[in-house]
């Protein structure tokens, strides 16, 4: 028996060493599903900031794709703008051609018809503007001889004519010379 006691005995002691053994490696796999347990949560914060993360560049990327919708259409309205403003300014220019045109024949027949020639006293360099100026002066030639020559007939209206009433335009005075 006291065999059996002693195989007791030492089976107890051995059991006592493997038990020890087993709390240890049962501890270190606590510590270690601990560790496991807490890279988990880290790694589900990490994939939930990334996911928000994700979802902001999404958006912004949704975002930028909008603007760029917008700014391809702002182009696309600047280049209609421009073309129009193109357009306008062809039209203008030609517009003045003809203006220019009509001014200066009118300025030339104006010359035959009175033979005085002007020269502009302060140009200003715009071939519409002086050809403008140009025609104003034989304006004013004419208008001053129109006059003087509206008071001339009208001095010798009563001798040529006495018995009849002169008449109340230039025009009709001076046909009734004609």
């Amino acid at each position: 028996m006291i065999k059996e006691l002693l195989r007791i005995g030492s089976q107890f002691i051995g059991y006592r060493e493997y038990a020890n053994r087993a709390e240890e490696k049962l501890a270190e796999a606590n510590e270690r599903a601990d560790a496991l347990a807490q890279k988990l949560e880290q790694s589900e914060a990490a994939r939930k900031k990334a996911e928000l993360a994700a979802s902001k560049a999404k958006a912004e990327a949704d975002e930028a794709k909008a603007k760029a919708a917008g700014v391809e259409e702002l182009q696309k309205k600047l280049e209609d703008a421009t073309s129009a403003l193109d357009e306008h300014k062809a039209a203008q220019a030609s517009r003045e051609e003809g203006i220019l045109k009509r001014l200066k024949t009118q300025s030339r027949r104006t010359f035959t018809q009175t033979n005085q020639d002007f020269d502009l006293t302060n140009p200003v360099d715009d071939p519409l503007l002086d050809a403008l100026s140009y025609l104003e002066l034989h304006g004013s030639e004419i208008r001053e001889g129109v006059s003087n020559a509206n008071a001339v007939l009208s001095a010798l209206f009563p001798y040529f004519f006495p018995k009849k009433e002169e008449p109340a335009t230039f025009l009709n005075l001076a046909k009734m010379f004609n």
